[in-house]
């Protein structure tokens, strides 16, 4: 059984490659599962040189290597952030496309890119979205994106390709919240090892230190996420809930305001907020924020 542990330690250190990484990341926790991945990833790159046999520069071989991955399709896009899950994508025959959300597909990319030689391979990154930049060349590759190859900058900020395996972790956790909250911290533990910045993993973190009371360390983790992106909705909505557990039900409602008069068309604001209205008996101010919310979704 692999030590994640070590596989992170090792990640950090420059000891472990990052398509190892992602691999174990992903959920494959034996020696022989990983071998088995890696030769699916050398078919991929042996059917890409079969493909593509030419030299070229640098941004030449990013466009070849989109090109190959996802040419012009439409569609693209699903829910599954695991390396594993697009590496079998790519490789069913029966679909014409790669899918995954753009935490994996991200991951393809780079792990594949890095085979070929591409230089200057990193990620752009903002709350909730992660993608491929090739700093040398200025180039802005979004994998979820049909003409996603050199598009506009995104602002963002940048990073390493290690913060992938964290943004793994914390898809991870994400799934596992409300079914096994031990195993989801432990994930997201990892995720802010890996990277300490991770918004996602700070603001989920924090819920459940709530949860349990830890009252200290999830404001902790909130207002790192504060500090690192003040204009980012979600970080208020997340402390409004640990201001809820603690029982400060009015600093709760003025972040839940706050939020929402950053971004109110998230109709999951209002949702929260028609939740904590209900709590309080104010029945007519959470139908009314209960139909926003609907309002938003049907429109």
């Amino acid at each position: 059984m692999i030590n994640e542990e070590v596989m992170i330690e090792d990640l950090l250190k420059g000891d472990c490659s990052l398509e190892r990484s992602l691999i174990i990341a992903s959920g494959v926790r034996s020696e022989e599962g990983v071998s088995g991945y890696l030769e699916k990833l050398d078919l991929i790159q042996q059917r890409y040189h079969d493909k593509i046999e030419r030299k070229g520069t640098n941004k030449e071989k990013a466009q070849w290597l989109f090109d190959y991955m996802w040419g012009m399709t439409h569609r693209r896009y699903n829910d599954s952030s695991l390396l594993t899950n697009a590496i079998d994508s790519k490789l069913d025959l029966e679909r014409k496309f790669v899918r995954g959300d753009c935490t994996s597909l991200t991951a393809l990319y780079s792990v594949l890119g890095l085979r070929i030689g591409i230089k200057g391979l990193n990620v752009g990154y903002k709350p909730e979205h992660i993608f491929n930049f090739i700093e040398n060349d200025n180039l802005t590759i979004e994998t979820t994106n049909p003409y996603g190859f050199d598009l506009l900058s995104i602002e963002s900020k940048k990073g390493d390709l290690n913060l992938l395996v964290s943004r793994t972790y914390n898809n991870r956790a994400a799934d596992l919240v409300e079914k096994d909250i031990g195993l989801a911290l432990k994930y997201l533990n990892y995720s802010l090892t890996i990277d300490p910045k991770c918004a996602e993993s700070l603001i989920m973190r924090a819920a459940v230190f709530s949860r349990s009371s830890e009252f200290v360390n999830a404001f902790e983790d909130v207002n790192v996420t504060l500090d690192l992106y003040p204009k980012w909705e979600m970080t208020y909505f997340a402390r409004a809930f640990v201001r809820k557990e603690f029982g400060d039900i009015p600093g709760c409602l003025s972040d839940l305001d706050l939020a929402i008069e950053m971004n109110p068309e998230n109709l999951g604001l209002y949702v929260g907020r028609s939740e904590v209205h209900f709590g309080l008996k104010n029945y007519q101010k959470a139908i009314e924020d209960f139909e926003k919310a609907n309002n938003i979704r049907e429109s």
